[in-house]
């Protein structure tokens, strides 16, 4: 949705002290439900049913599902965060309204559950971190890391620490094996623009973030108990405003995602892209990787979903007698491969 559409959507939708609410409103923000049947084996068509829709006044940023409490949590524009329990029993066909929480002065920006804790955890623009209880519908913890917004969290619920980044470049690193929140570390991650994600390799203790321009830097944290002793150990340079970052561990290469639309897959040990290509015509809002299966899902602001199967090697090799032979072979090769198994086009706002 355009900013000028949501600015007067937002007025329609306002509820003055002399009016009465009535209930209904203008959708600015959706959430949309698909069911995805496809081949065991990942081959042929994906097919995608939709199975509902839920419609909000405000607009949707970043969703995060824990299954152990079959709860989805979704943080929206104005800082309230709207949690739903989805009956798994029932094909996801069915939901209730857990509640809505009213924790943050600005737009939601990274959201975690902990089901064992009963916890919601989340980072929102109005710079504060905050840990809430779901049973108490209420703030445990309240810390403002930075003075700049905060952008993302990551949430390692087996050990109890959040990872934490910011718009000035900055790395925060929590325990919450304790009451409040402690800081074990603070770190610089090699940019001083705003970072816009992170993933964490977890057997290798590694932490990947992407930055504003386009630094995609590297940090080595110590085993749970010594994230004290974090610190970055490389970087790479690529085009500005990188969106997304994810970990494709058994390549040991970056996944970055761009607002030009563009993917790379960068390898940390030369500092150099393996591969690029463009899957969306506009920005690239939201990416995941299934390690397992080797298929990257983007998500676009031109309102499409696509699911990509990645190829094991990218047949980058070649003798310099061959080169422009060979060159044109493995162009081929990896375009036919790396082809977009299905092209879903959301009828509502731009995926965020």
């Amino acid at each position: 949705m355009k900013i000028t559409s949501r600015i007067d959507a937002y007025l329609t939708n306002a509820t003055f002290p002399w009016e009465k609410e009535s209930g209904t409103h203008v959708t600015v923000g959706a959430l949309l439900v698909y069911r995805i049947t496809r081949a065991a084996d990942y081959s042929g068509e994906w097919k995608f049913d939709r199975l509902w829709v839920k419609s909000f006044p405000v607009q949707t940023n970043v969703l995060c599902w824990n299954l152990s409490l079959k709860m989805l949590a979704i943080g929206m524009d104005d800082g309230s965060i709207h949690c739903l329990r989805i009956s798994t029993d029932h094909k996801y066909m069915q939901y209730e309204e857990y509640c809505t929480l009213k924790l943050h002065a600005a737009r939601v920006m990274g959201l975690a559950i902990d089901g064992k804790k009963n916890w919601i955890l989340s980072v929102a623009e109005d710079k504060k971190f905050k840990v809430a209880d779901l049973s108490y519908q209420e703030a445990q913890a309240d810390i403002q890391p930075d003075v700049a917004p905060l952008k993302n969290l990551e949430y390692d619920e087996e050990n109890q620490r959040v990872f934490i980044i910011s718009g000035s470049g900055q790395l925060f690193i929590y325990s919450l094996a304790e009451k409040p929140p402690k800081l074990v570390r603070e770190s610089e991650t090699g940019s001083k623009d705003v970072l816009r994600d992170l993933s964490v390799d977890y057997m290798r203790n590694y932490i990947f973030t992407c930055a504003m321009d386009g630094m995609i830097s590297v940090l080595e944290t110590g085993k749970p108990g010594k994230d004290r002793f974090t610190k970055l150990v490389g970087s790479m340079k690529g085009a500005s405003k990188a969106r997304c970052v994810r970990w494709r561990s058994s390549k040991l290469e970056a996944v970055v995602a761009y607002e030009s639309g563009k993917v790379c897959f960068w390898n940390i040990q030369t500092g150099q892209v393996a591969y690029v290509f463009d899957p969306h015509i506009l920005s690239i809002t939201k990416i995941c990787w299934d390690e397992k299966n080797q298929i990257l899902y983007t998500g676009s602001k031109d309102k499409s979903i696509k699911v990509w199967r990645i190829p094991g090697e990218w047949n980058v090799y070649y003798a310099k007698k061959e080169e422009k032979k060979a060159e044109a072979i493995k162009t081929q090769e990896v375009k036919q491969r790396a082809v977009s198994y299905t092209h879903l086009t959301l009828p509502t706002s731009d995926l965020v």
